[in-house]
């Protein structure tokens, strides 16, 4: 593949100047030659002081100070000085401006229901009920490409022989392949985020390679959820124009906090921070996936989590190792891109993500658990209704065995319960008189009858 034009091909090409210094006398204007040294250089788009280069069907960072030898040769060799060349430079800044949000990742919609995404050997045009291979085009503004090229014919024998091995049920199957499909669509519409979760050696991560390398790694992370949800961190931004977040941290101790994670995985703006530059505001595609021994605990978890997360059950070791199995999965890149393709098509008919197989859904529910015991309490035991109510301290007894039975620790402390309860569900503190005490009850709440 040629790549854009180095500074070193400019220099070399300054031997062959006198057509161009004849071309223009040394009464040329700075407009005449950056007309000029435009008209011999790939299409240029500027953002501020940031160019881009299109070639090779992307626009590419480039920097300015790469062309100042070509906008100092092209002048005649009587006028020519730095300062001109600068000046050329300008005009050409000045005239290609355009705003950052004009440009897209690797993919976006098309006009119709159509998404197009950008491959190594053309556009791709998806639609429910079609695949269509469209030439590349500087006007699509793609500043991203995956690896993968479509070839309609392409097989990934290996690769299904492993995924079958690794995840036997048809309904976990289905929600791997759509999720890969989701990981090309062009916004997070869909709001969820992928967690394997296993025991090692179950093929996780030999599957999110196979994954990668199809996206390829100019377009994929590798954020921990603790550098994501933590404040602190200067690497959110990283994820801007990304089109996968592959994790393989996801601590057993619970998270900072969760609200960055849920923003980003929803598509919402994102303030970032950066590292001795201006926080920018940000709103990615990029998709979330975590491979992980450990499930997830965010302090005060809530059912938002939950609504966010598709969680797959790794459990079966293959038969036998391959120590080349991600060598060959490499090399079936082309036929991925195909089972990613089928599953963003189903993903478009359906709009929808499935939630997995039995034990997927069973670990589900652990999560569920395990990071919001105080609502899982409410839905699995309690009845919410008006007329209800009930002793406060009868019902932390019940939270409290609860816990107990789930393998949850158990609370000492009924501040954060109550609190909890106050705050999501509609319920409120009153006071009534039992003989000669008053006994604190909660009214809207009880327990269900078994």
């Amino acid at each position: 593949m040629s790549q854009v034009q180095t500074v070193e091909e400019f220099e070399r090409e300054q031997n062959n100047t006198a057509t161009h210094s004849s071309a223009l006398d040394e009464h040329a204007t700075e407009q005449q030659l950056a007309a000029l040294l435009k008209a011999e250089l790939p299409p240029i788009r500027c953002v501020d002081e940031d160019w881009f280069v299109y070639q090779n069907g992307l626009w590419k960072n480039r920097s300015r100070n790469d062309f100042k030898p070509r906008a100092l040769s092209i002048q005649n060799l009587k006028t020519r000085t730095a300062r001109r060349a600068a000046n050329v430079l300008n005009h050409i800044e000045f005239e290609q401006q355009c705003r950052a949000e004009e440009f897209c990742a690797f993919c976006c919609f098309g006009e119709t229901d159509e998404i197009l995404i950008n491959c190594v050997n053309g556009v791709l045009r998806v639609a429910p009920n079609k695949v269509t291979l469209l030439p590349h085009k500087p006007e699509y503004l793609f500043t991203g490409q995956l690896v993968g090229q479509y070839d309609p014919n392409a097989v990934a024998t290996i690769f299904e022989c492993v995924l079958q091995e690794a995840l036997p049920d048809p309904a976990d199957l289905d929600l791997f392949r759509v999720f890969t499909g989701y990981s090309l669509y062009p916004d997070c519409r869909f709001e969820v985020a992928l967690v394997c979760y296993g025991p090692g050696g179950t093929g996780k991560s030999t599957l999110a390679q196979a994954i990668e390398n199809v996206i390829g790694s100019d377009l994929v992370r590798h954020l921990s959820l603790e550098q994501i949800c933590n404040p602190q961190s200067k690497l959110v931004a990283q994820l801007q124009h990304m089109a996968l977040n592959v994790s393989t941290e996801l601590n057993a101790i619970e998270t900072v906090g969760g609200e960055t994670f849920k923003q980003l995985v929803s598509g919402e703006r994102v303030q970032a921070d950066r590292k001795y530059l201006d926080d920018v505001c940000l709103r990615t595609g990029c998709k979330h996936w975590f491979n992980t021994n450990y499930l997830p605990q965010f302090r005060h978890g809530t059912d938002a989590e939950l609504r966010r997360l598709r969680i797959l059950r790794f459990d079966r070791k293959p038969r036998t190792i391959d120590v080349t199995l991600k060598q060959k999965l490499s090399a079936e890149r082309d036929g991925i891109l195909l089972f990613m393709i089928d599953g963003l098509r189903t993903l478009m008919g359906r709009n929808e993500i499935p939630t997995g197989g039995q034990e997927s859904l069973r670990t589900r529910e652990r999560f569920d658990i395990q990071n919001n015991p105080v609502g899982a309490f409410v839905k699995a035991a309690c009845t919410i209704a008006p007329a209800k109510e009930i002793e406060k301290a009868q019902l932390f007894d019940a939270y409290k065995t609860f816990c107990e039975r789930n393998g949850i620790p158990v609370p000492t402390d009924n501040g954060f319960f109550f609190k909890a309860l106050l705050t999501r569900f509609a319920v409120e503190n009153v006071r009534r008189r039992d003989g000669n005490e008053r006994v604190q009850k909660l009214v809207g709440i009880d327990l269900a009858d078994d």
